[in-house]
This record gives structure tokens, C-alpha cells and sequence, in this order.
């Protein structure tokens, strides 16, 4: 309440004001570190620049606001996966100035990173190790620490069956390969060799008959994401580690012991420590291909496995807030024709996930219209993509036709009843279209106006629609009066 509302208010006095005024520039300070981090990279300039430009800003706020340039860091590493690479740039600069700062930075990352892996939080785990490879690269950690590392991750997998969180290890330290650079690769090409070799040997003993399981079509190939990674990266190894779609930040180069004064990285989690943990980890299967087929120009099967695994992760930290999600999507720093088709197929993928997709399908039919939404050239996509699906329902899984089902409902309703209807009409649909048509309308009717719908749905349509639901009459409690 103020003073003219409060006569009898007490005034402030000139010690109270400046506490005040010195608490506000505080904050202002806070907020000013924390926007200079976060947004790094979102400027249409050169990278370089900008990590140039965000060390200037904040290096003589290191002895005062340390701990929060840490905090931050850390909470954008966790939860902004396409710009890892760019976070670790700028570390490199300020490591360079603030050693020490750099040392206690790393410590803590390497806190999180055990923490993370103890309670099985496999998303966390993989950014963290990821950011630590970007490390390596640009020199800040020594090559040959940040693999060993790997390895003993990797070792958290020895002995244990996938469905006692036997892959968890395997993933979350090969997941990491395609991210090291080139002259990183060169520098500790034999450790990486074995760490291939280990993920081999991991994947020959598992022996996942369960996959056959969770393919969405019967006829589809049957590989894994983890299966798919090693057979990307030992291709990868033949052709010096050469990929498109890791962003490298130019200036920097690796080191095999890293910057002087850095700390040293081990995992300190005993294998048995995680056996007791209970930790559980299903990998999905590869996304299905129904938009992209082989040709020239087509991704490589690394840089096809990247980018789905960015689509993942943005999905997986912007799920509370679709329109958001869209947008870092469609902010993945990939340059490429396929780039709109594979995120497509991708989150069909996973809206058609066995044993469940993550989320419902709603939220996956409610990101593709709103990517669509923002990038116009992918509503032709997202309406071939469910000709493409509809054409293969009799080789689709039940359960997941029932889940397409509800998409499609949602789809319509979200699209004015517009879509090409021809797979549906005349006499010699097969009984699995009938029954999908069946099923969509019947999620349709539950989204609008029976009589509506009927009114805008073709005539050809109009047979698989369901009875339209009537008030019950007759009965002793609707007699009574009211």
C-alpha cells in the first residue's frame, strides 16, 4: 500500500531505499546472465560472434554470479539439445579467461551426470554426455578421458538383460558417437574403435526377440535404434567420421589431456550400485518409411539417426507446451530436402509406438498441426502420410490402427472434414479400410455434431458413420417430472 493510500505508513529510510535499489539491480543482473546464455545462438549471425559477443557480456560477472552461470548452463544443456555443441563453445572461451571457474563447472556437470544415471533419468544422462564430447572437442576436456568415460558407462550394461536395463548403459554412452568431430575422432580413433567394439558385443549378446513385438507394420524390418546407431557408426568410422548435421563451432580443436587445470571425470557408479537401482529402459524401433525412399542426395543412416534423435529430445523437453515444441523443430539446424518428410514419418513414428506411444495420441496429431501451421509445405506431407498409412492398414498392428484412428479423427476435425476420401469409396474396400473408417468416425462423432458431420462427410463416407445417438424414451425415470 502506498503512502498516499496509508498516511500512517512509515517512510523508508535512505538505508531501506538502497537496499531496495541494490536488490532490484541485482535481480536485473540475474536476468540479464541468465537471457545472455540461454538465448546464444538464436540470432540470425554468425555463431562465433554471438559466443564472443555472450562472454564479453557476462566474464565480470564470474566472481559474483558464478554458481548462477553454472546453474544455467547446466539447466540449457538438460533442456536445449540442438544447441549443446554452441553451449560448449562458449565454455572453451571462458575457460580460457576463468579456469577455475571451468574446473568447478565440470565438477558439477559430472554431479549431475551420476545423479541422473542412479535414478535411470535416460534423457538427462544422454545430454549430459553429450555435452561432455562437445567438451572434448573444442579442447576444454581431454579425448581420451571423455571416452573412458564412455566405456564405464557402457560397462553399467555388462551382464544384465535389456528387460533388467541392460541397454540403458549401451545407448546412453553410443548414443554420444556421431557427435564427436572429425579431428576428435582422429585424435582417439582406437578407444572409439572399442567402445564400437563393446556396443557390438553388448547387442550380440542381448538377443531381443521382443522387438517383433512392437513393429507397427507385420512386414517392417525389425531394427532398433540402438542396432541402427551401430551400424551407422562403423560406417562412419570408414569414411573419417564425416557428418552433416552436428553443428562444429569453427576455432577449436581437441586435445588428448584437455586444458590445464581441468578436472579429472570418472563415473563412480559400480555396476552392482546400478543393478540394485532397478533402472528400466524400452529403445523404440526405427522410425517406419513411408513419406522418404533411397535416392541421391538421401541422408546418411548417422545423419538421419541424429536428427530423429533431435526430433525426440525436443519432443520429450517441450511436451507441456505444443506450440513451443513446434517451434524448436522447426529450428533443428538442418538443411536438407528430406528434412520436413523425415519429421514427419518420425512423429507418425511415435504416435504409432508400441507397447504405447509416449504420449497420447492427441498431443502427436496436435504438433503435427502445428508445425504444419508454421511451415505451410508440410500440410501436403501430413495428408500423404496418412494415405501412405492408410494403404498398408492391412499389414498395420491393431492396436496401433486403433491409435491412427483417433488421429485422424482429431485431423478432421481440425481440418473442416478435408481430406482425400477415394481409399474409403466403392465396393471393393478391404474389411481392415472398413473397419478404420469405422472406427475413425466414430472418434469424429464424439468431436462434433453427429448431424454436422454427416452434412460434410462425402457420400461415400457416409455408410461407415455410426447410428446416430438418440435420447433414451420410455423408461420410469425420464416419465417422472421434473
Amino acid at each position: 500500500m502506498s503512502r498516499a493510500a496509508n498516511p500512517n505508513k512509515p517512510r523508508k529510510t535512505q538505508v531501506e531505499i538502497e537496499a531496495d535499489e541494490a536488490v532490484k539491480k541485482q535481480d536485473a543482473d540475474r536476468e540479464r546472465i541468465r537471457r545472455s546464455i540461454i538465448t546464444l545462438g538464436d540470432e540470425n549471425r554468425k555463431v562465433v560472434a554471438q559466443i564472443r559477443a555472450a562472454v564479453v557480456a557476462v566474464e565480470d560477472d564470474v566472481e559474483l554470479h558464478g554458481e548462477l552461470l553454472i546453474t544455467t548452463v547446466l539447466d540449457c544443456a538438460r533442456g536445449l539439445p540442438i544447441k549443446l555443441g554452441i553451449y560448449a563453445a562458449w565454455c572453451a572461451r571462458m575457460a580460457e579467461k576463468h579456469p577455475t571457474w571451468a574446473a568447478t563447472l565440470i565438477n558439477k556437470t559430472m554431479e549431475e551426470t551420476r545423479s541422473k544415471v542412479r535414478t535411470g533419468d535416460f534423457a538427462a544422462t544422454q545430454l549430459l554426455l553429450r555435452f561432455l564430447v562437445f567438451l572434448a572437442n573444442t579442447g576444454v576436456l581431454g579425448v581420451s578421458p571423455v571416452v573412458d568415460l564412455l566405456l564405464g558407462v557402457l560397462g553399467l550394461s555388462e551382464g544384465l538383460r535389456p528387460n533388467e536395463g541392460g541397454d540403458f548403459g549401451a545407448f546412453a554412452s553410443l548414443a554420444q558417437l556421431p557427435f564427436f568431430s572429425p579431428a576428435t575422432f582422429q585424435l582417439g580413433k582406437e578407444k572409439i574403435k572399442k567402445l564400437i567394439a563393446a556396443g557390438e558385443k553388448h547387442v550380440a549378446k542381448r538377443d531381443a526377440v521382443w522387438k517383433q513385438a512392437l513393429k507397427i507394420f507385420k512386414s517392417q524390418d525389425s531394427l532398433d535404434r540402438l542396432e541402427e546407431l551401430l551400424q551407422s557408426v562403423k560406417k562412419l568410422s570408414k569414411e573419417n567420421w564425416s557428418m552433416q548435421v552436428v553443428l562444429h563451432v569453427p576455432g577449436f580443436s581437441p586435445s588428448a589431456s584437455g586444458m590445464e587445470g581441468m578436472p579429472g571425470i570418472s563415473l563412480d557408479v559400480s555396476a552392482e550400485e546400478f543393478r540394485k537401482s532397478g533402472v528400466k529402459l524400452q529403445i523404440p524401433l526405427m522410425a517406419a518409411r513411408f513419406l522418404t525412399k533411397p535416392h541421391d542426395g538421401a541422408m546418411t543412416g548417422a545423419d538421419r539417426w541424429v536428427l530423429e534423435d533431435y526430433i525426440l529430445l525436443v519432443v520429450e523437453m517441450f511436451a507441456q507446451d505444443v506450440q513451443e515444441c513446434s517451434k524448436q523443430i522447426l529450428r533443428i539446424p538442418v538443411l536438407h530436402p528430406d528434412f520436413e518428410a523425415i519429421t514427419v514419418e518420425t512423429l507418425f513414428s511415435q504416435l504409432l509406438q508400441l507397447p504405447r506411444p509416449t504420449f497420447l495420441p492427441l498431443f502427436y496429431c496436435r504438433l503435427l498441426e502445428a508445425c504444419a501451421e508454421k511451415q505451410n509445405s508440410m500440410v501436403k506431407l501430413v495428408e500423404e502420410a496418412f494415405q501412405s498409412l492408410f494403404r498398408k492398414l492391412s499389414d498395420m498392428d491393431d492396436e496401433c490402427m486403433e491409435q491412427l484412428a483417433e488421429t485422424f479423427a482429431c485431423h478432421l476435425a481440425n481440418t473442416a472434414y478435408q481430406s482425400d476420401w477415394a481409399i474409403f469409396a466403392g465396393e471393393d474396400v478391404d474389411r481392415p479400410t472398413q473397419h478404420f473408417a469405422q472406427r475413425a468416425l466414430d472418434c469424429l462423432q464424439q468431436l462434433s455434431e453427429y448431424q454436422n458431420m454427416l452434412a460434410r462427410l462425402p457420400q461415400a463416407m457416409r455408410i461407415h458413420a455410426p447410428p446416430e445417438p438418440l435420447p433414451t424414451s420410455g423408461l420410469p425415470m425420464v416419465s417422472k417430472p421434473q
